[in-house]
């Protein structure tokens, strides 16, 4: 099945991450460009509580991504420094979970330091993935995919379900997932944003998806699998509007 996707948003808008926490200030407009694909996403993904599956080939364009600016709180600036002080490239997921507890304790980690860009392409109608920059200027530790259902997160939309899956960044040009198992390659440009411009899926990868609403809180109800060989060039954000910055051959 061939899929091509295509989405686009523009003008600002706000939503919550958790409910009454207004976190996302944008969206870009695009840069009215869809000759060339930047992503070629081969995928299948599967409702457990319904057994429906669905999947394919979606072949994005530039215009396709969708990006999105999010306020970051002192959480993720405590959480690296204690990562450092580890000496941890990739922590075990009990260690991850313990110093995760203890800043989500510290009433200051809720205060807004800095902002990041989370980078979106819908599959289908009903999927979507996220990857989400980190922010930092020097040293890249991780960043996470936040995977959902239905429409992009909005003001009524958000909260429903729940996705988050860390990658540890493990050399120059590899990342390793922390739950479960799965390796990407990636490329960086030196920009003081520490972004990622360029990844391939080297392994199948399985990303997961919680219904909020469930009466099984944590339990897997969707999960979305990117095949090995699938590829995404992430576009960069310059004056709200989508720039490549390359194309799947």
């Amino acid at each position: 099945m061939l899929l091509r996707t295509g989405i686009m948003l523009s003008g600002e808008f706000r939503f919550a991450i958790q409910p009454g926490r207004s976190v996302c200030r944008r969206v870009n407009v695009g840069s009215g460009t869809l000759s060339e694909y930047v992503a070629r996403i081969h995928w299948t993904a599967t409702d457990s509580k319904t057994g429906a599956t669905e999947g394919g080939l979606a072949e994005v364009g530039l215009d396709d991504v969708v990006i999105m600016r999010r306020d970051v709180p002192r959480a993720m600036q405590m959480l690296k420094e204690r990562l450092a002080k580890l000496g941890q490239v990739a922590p075990s997921l009990e260690a991850f979970q313990k110093i995760h507890d203890e800043i989500e304790s510290d009433p200051s980690s809720k205060d807004v330091i800095d902002y990041l860009d989370m980078k979106a392409i819908r599959l289908s109608p009903t999927y979507y993935i996220t990857y989400v920059e980190h922010p930092a200027p020097d040293s890249l530790v991780g960043f996470g995919f936040s995977s959902g259902i239905g429409e992009l997160p909005s003001g009524e939309g958000c909260g429903l379900t729940h996705s988050w899956d860390w990658f540890n960044v493990s050399g120059p040009d590899q990342a390793v997932k922390l739950q479960e198992t799965g390796r990407l390659r990636i490329e960086r440009v030196p920009t003081e944003r520490q972004e990622i411009t360029h990844m391939v899926f080297e392994t199948d990868i399985s990303m997961r998806i919680t219904s909020r609403m469930d009466t099984e809180p944590g339990k897997v109800r969707w999960r979305i699998h990117v095949q090995a060989g699938s590829e995404i060039w992430w576009p960069t954000l310059v004056d709200d509007r989508n720039m490549p910055t390359g194309h799947v051959s």
